[in-house]
């Protein structure tokens, strides 16, 4: 059995009427940690996009891939990499 279509468009507009106004929120832009390594989310998206070139770069840079995880080296690329800060 289905409702009627001026009932449901009676109730929703009854509803409507009857809502607080709500002023739109300012957009923000989501805050970036300054270490990339700070949240478990942000480094795991990090290491699992870097996987294919950790190889490449640690021999680059000269790193040892001896005995380490993937988020070790990445954070050892990173601190290498890096530029200096003032």
């Amino acid at each position: 059995m289905s409702a009627d279509p001026v009932t449901r468009r009676a109730f929703l507009a009854f509803r409507l009427a009857g809502a607080p106004d709500r002023e739109p929120r300012e957009e923000t832009a989501p805050e970036t940690p300054d270490d990339p390594f700070a949240s478990y989310d942000i480094a795991c998206a990090l290491v699992n996009e870097a996987r294919p070139f950790l190889a490449d770069e640690a021999r680059r840079y000269e790193i040892s891939m001896e005995n380490r995880t993937d988020l070790e080296i990445c954070k050892a690329i990173f601190a290498k990499a890096a530029p200096p800060t003032d």
